[in-house]
């Protein structure tokens, strides 16, 4: 063990400056948002015609840029929609947005207080949470209260196939882990049929079910019947149990040291968030790895390239949308985003946007009595399950009658410091 803190601290001190940036960069950012937050609670009384939105994510802490990137999106919706005088539900019947902002602080105990906080202030819908693990937590509570939540970014199968209050606008981890599974076969990266895994367990409900449909998808297509000569080892660990906020909370190669040689393996599957996903990646390339590196989409921002630096080049994602893409319409948001926030949209600032979408296109389909006054959540559950398709930011999102966004994957891979698709 005092050899891998060894290294650990050799690896923390070779990129102190980049460490420092980033913590000194979230910290200014999460003081910014959570101000706000507290802005839009206090700070705007909801009149009787206001549509009542609550909107809960991780807005501060050592993974809270995702959440921040939501708080964005919403943001940008809330505002677009609201210069207009609000939310269009009907010809001639518009009704002002009063979002209502709560932070987490990244935990389960956090998810539950700050959904419950917001139902009894009243809102009409709740929009998050920024994890499956979390979400599954705050949607405990909705569910209670029969209220309904639509997430930006929960894609556990969990949630899938479920006749209860939760809708999202994104696609289940068997979607994201099969694109995956495809692009590694097809690409042959896995000739030796070996693949190590790295597995956060502090969001257990999305990266169990992810790295499950990952092994799965490539068993079913290796050439044998059974696929039994896929081979996988996995290592868990839980990024929670540390005690502060920063990379010493886990010990990277002691985390690694339980798969053994790396070089008996074809790729390594990281399933964690960005941050641990970085320091990993750089452990793994210092120590030689020359395969193929997964990473989940939840790594998937610009914090995983800050903190893993050149060591992520390469590293191969499963994305809802192609960020290439050049239609009129997904130019326009994101000239409009940059213009509000001045730096480009990422995935969870689009499907947060899009929850706003969702919802209208939910709530423009009831007759219009009930648009009046607070929107009963069993009145709004019936009208989303109705919607089978809703204008997203890069085209159409089709859904299912129990909330499940369908969309097409790709593959990106970071290159030169960016995502791009490469099938």
């Amino acid at each position: 063990m005092a050899q891998g803190n060894s290294a650990r601290d050799k690896l923390l001190q070779q990129n102190k400056k980049r460490y420092i940036r980033l913590k000194v960069d979230r910290f200014l950012r999460a003081a910014v948002f959570i101000g706000a937050s507290v802005l839009a609670l206090n700070g705007c009384t909801p009149r009787p015609e206001d549509l009542r939105v609550g909107f809960v994510s991780t807005l501060s802490g050592r993974d809270s840029r995702m959440g921040i990137d939501e708080r964005r999106g919403i943001t940008l919706a809330v505002e677009e929609m609201n210069s207009q005088g609000g939310m269009q539900l009907a010809p001639g019947l518009r009704r002002p947005v009063n979002l209502r902002i709560l932070d987490d602080g990244g935990t389960p105990e956090g998810a539950r207080s700050a959904v419950s906080r917001l139902i009894q202030g009243g809102v009409d819908v709740v929009i998050g949470l920024q994890t499956s693990g979390l979400t599954a937590a705050g949607l405990e509570v909705a569910q209670e209260n029969r209220t309904v939540m639509i997430s930006p970014s929960a894609t556990s199968k969990q949630f899938s196939a479920r006749d209860d209050y939760f809708f999202r606008v994104v696609n289940s981890t068997q979607d994201e882990a099969r694109s995956l599974a495809r692009y590694l076969e097809a690409n042959d990266l896995i000739p030796r049929r070996r693949i190590a895994m790295v597995v956060d367990i502090s969001n257990a409900v999305y990266t169990l079910a992810w790295s499950e449909d990952l092994e799965y998808f490539l068993r079913e297509l290796a050439d044998t019947d059974t696929g039994d000569s896929v081979i996988f080892e996995q290592t868990f660990y839980n990024a929670l149990e540390g005690s502060g906020d920063g990379a010493d909370d886990v010990d990277y190669p002691g985390v690694l040291a339980e798969l053994g040689d790396l070089g008996d393996y074809d790729a390594l599957v990281i399933a964690t968030g960005a941050i641990d996903a970085g320091f990993f990646a750089q452990i793994i390339r210092q120590q030689g790895f020359t395969g193929t590196l997964v990473g989940s989409r939840w790594a998937k921002s610009m914090d995983l390239i800050y903190t893993g630096g050149p060591a992520v080049e390469g590293m191969i994602f499963s994305e809802m949308y192609d960020p290439s893409l050049e239609t009129p319409e997904f130019l326009d948001f994101i000239q409009r985003f940059q213009s509000r926030f001045g730096e480009d949209p990422n995935f969870s600032s689009m499907h947060s946007y899009e929850t706003m979408l969702y919802l209208q296109a939910g709530l423009s389909t009831m007759d219009s009595r009930e648009l009046r006054g607070h929107i009963e959540g069993p009145a709004l559950r019936q009208a989303l399950s109705g919607v089978r398709r809703f204008p997203g930011v890069t085209g159409p999102v089709e859904v299912d009658e129990f909330g499940d966004a369908r969309r097409p994957q790709v593959v990106l891979r970071i290159e030169n410091r960016a995502y791009r698709r490469i099938d």
